[in-house]
């Protein structure tokens, strides 16, 4: 028998995944549509005249890497992480709320796992509640947990993070994942898929336990 009312941290995570999506489309256009643009106008000091040409060149191209790699590399970082955080956070709030309503006497923290892990156990084996079956869902977010904490830790300095080995496994399959000077970089693509899958998710939890879906 499925409920029914979906809990506002389900229809509020969905509403947020598309906010996010939304962000990083707009604002990867914005910088590469200025990554473009002329730079002529960029202030020079006075100076002999070929110096100042030198000057132009050398300014031009750390701006255009700054527009083309470097910001939107820490736009995807930033977008991704807080994704992941999100999605952690409403499984978490969703297992702590049915353990107040069945009365549970076990309850998350009782779980020797932690952040999603333990929120899928404890909703699946405690709770009961039907999640996606697909173990290939489950793996693709077991590989998100990884670069999660790749960029968490070490700020994705791979040789510098404990399970290095796995990141370079994971990058070697998915090329919307590279490699720049040591450090792990996600591409748009890669956000924009990791957001399909979180919504996926939630729609499905939705779909499966909840007789009226949110509009």
């Amino acid at each position: 028998m499925k409920d029914n009312y979906p809990p506002e941290v389900l229809v509020d995570a969905l509403q947020s995944f598309a906010h996010i999506e939304g962000v990083l489309k707009t604002v990867d256009e914005l910088l590469a549509e200025k990554a473009w643009k002329d730079e002529d106008d960029v202030f020079i000091p006075s100076m002999p005249s070929h110096q100042k040409e030198v000057m132009k060149s050398i300014l031009r191209k750390s701006r255009h890497y700054n527009l083309r790699v470097l910001y939107p590399a820490t736009l995807c970082s930033s977008l991704f992480l807080t994704t992941y955080s999100l999605l952690e956070h409403s499984l978490d709030e969703l297992a702590k709320s049915i353990a107040v309503e069945l009365k549970s006497t076990i309850s998350l923290s009782d779980l020797n796992h932690r952040g999603i892990k333990r929120s899928r156990i404890y909703l699946e084996k405690i709770a009961m509640v039907n999640l996606p079956s697909d173990p290939k869902v489950w793996q693709r977010l077991d590989e998100a947990n990884s670069i999660r904490n790749c960029l968490a830790h070490t700020g994705g300095r791979i040789e510098s993070f404990e399970k290095g080995k796995e990141i370079k496994k994971i990058i070697s399959k998915d090329n919307s994942l590279v490699v720049v000077e040591g450090y792990l970089v996600l591409r748009r693509q890669y956000v924009l898929n990791f957001t399909e899958l979180v919504t996926s998710i939630v729609q499905d939890i939705l779909k499966l336990n909840y007789e009226r879906m949110p509009t």
